[in-house]
């Protein structure tokens, strides 16, 4: 039953299916499927999420984030493109550190172990109009997207975090007065 399924699965992306079996040793069955590359696909566009030499040396990235692991991996991707990068664990703290500190961008964890990155975002939108928040947070529903536009955040990222498409967001907020 199941190779019957497979073969009709593989018929559907116009494929085939071959079997090579010797008595005593088995059988070995392997599948063809068309493949083309799109060639136009691989260029740098910020809507594709596949980023080529993006500058972003020298700038600083404010990442909120409680969970150490999801805070080290973004850590990496930033500090590989050049960027500065400051850490706050809880919501309080990344208040304090986007008013007090230089930051080109913050990079918002919604769910924070004192007070939310929504209303993170509403206290330091009230010091800080112009600065970039992005929010973060595993629950990717519209009304997450809606409450996160709502805040004040300018954009919206899902964990878990892909790197082109943190860089992707990075480029199109850190060079939109370049395009």
């Amino acid at each position: 039953m199941g190779l019957y399924i497979v073969k009709g699965l593989v018929g559907l992306l116009n494929g085939g299916i071959n079997l090579e079996s010797k008595r005593g040793k088995g059988s070995t069955f392997s599948i063809t499927i068309p493949f083309h590359i799109n060639k136009a696909a691989t260029t740098k566009s910020p809507e594709t999420g596949i980023i080529e030499n993006v500058d972003l040396s020298g700038k600083t990235i404010l990442i909120v984030e409680d969970d150490i692991y999801n805070a080290d991996y973004l850590n990496e991707i930033l500090i590989g493109e050049g960027c500065k990068t400051l850490k706050a664990i809880n919501g309080k703290e990344a208040i304090e550190m986007a008013l007090t500190h230089p930051v080109d961008m913050v990079l918002m964890d919604i769910r924070l172990p004192d007070i939310n990155g929504y209303e993170a975002t509403r206290d330091i939108r009230k010091q800080k109009p112009q600065l970039k928040i992005i929010a973060q947070t595993a629950y990717a529903s519209i009304d997450e997207q809606v409450k996160a536009v709502n805040a004040g955040c300018n954009d919206f990222l899902t964990k878990p975090t892909k790197k082109n498409a943190l860089l992707a967001m990075l480029y199109k907020h850190l060079n939109e007065n370049k395009l």
